[in-house]
């Protein structure tokens, strides 16, 4: 927040910004509601979309985040899809390792793309 104009001559403290777009460098994709060991699948509600390839990151509790490329996604019928476009569906993503109820599905950074 900024008291903008108000106080200055708006000539000698602007306040300048680097463009009108959110800076956010992460996509919160999904939350895990479930995982089957036995079949690698885990259980999202999806908030943002991603698709098949998309590069990403799981986030749990008291762990360094685990890179993962998203290879195979499933409706809750589990018919593949190649991209969960709306917020709030339900969809099973396969991941090479286990998953907790409440991790967070969220877009790689460019530093840990696989």
């Amino acid at each position: 927040y900024s008291t903008g104009f108000f106080f200055f001559c708006l000539n000698e403290e602007a306040n300048i910004t680097s463009g009108n777009k959110n800076t956010c460098e992460q996509s919160y994709y999904a939350i895990a509601e479930g995982y089957d060991k036995e079949t690698g699948l885990a259980f999202f509600r999806q908030r943002n979309k991603f698709k098949v390839g998309d590069k990403a990151e799981l986030l749990s509790p008291g762990k360094v985040g685990a890179p993962l490329t998203l290879e195979e996604i499933y409706s809750e019928n589990k018919e593949p899809l190649e991209s969960a476009p709306h917020p709030g569906m339900y969809v099973y993503v396969k991941t090479p390792f286990e998953v907790k109820k409440g991790d967070i599905l969220r877009s790689a950074l460019d530093e840990y793309i696989i």
